[in-house]
């Protein structure tokens, strides 16, 4: 199991960079790494995060309300996760 993170400037935001990257992540980590499991967290105030989550295959697994203090404010922490078999 693996969990996998990313952070992407403003101005490449909408280029499709972060989905072809997380692609390649989960390709290497199930199969070279022969992992089981990757997961990952977003921000709630950042969907578009976690529409490029399901994009890959990603599945939604759940939301830890005010998990984060981000810049003096809670952030809801929103669970994506995949199963090596879930993209077979």
């Amino acid at each position: 199991m693996a969990e996998m993170g990313y952070w992407v400037g403003i101005e490449y935001w909408g280029n499709g960079y972060c989905t072809e990257a997380t692609k390649k992540v989960l390709e290497y980590g199930f199969d070279t790494q022969n992992l089981n499991r990757i997961f990952a967290y977003h921000f709630g105030s950042n969907p578009a995060s976690g529409r490029v989550m399901k994009k890959i295959g990603m599945k939604y697994e759940g939301c830890l309300r005010q998990a984060i203090k981000k810049w003096g404010k809670f952030e809801d922490s929103v669970l994506y996760g995949v199963l090596k078999s879930d993209l077979n």
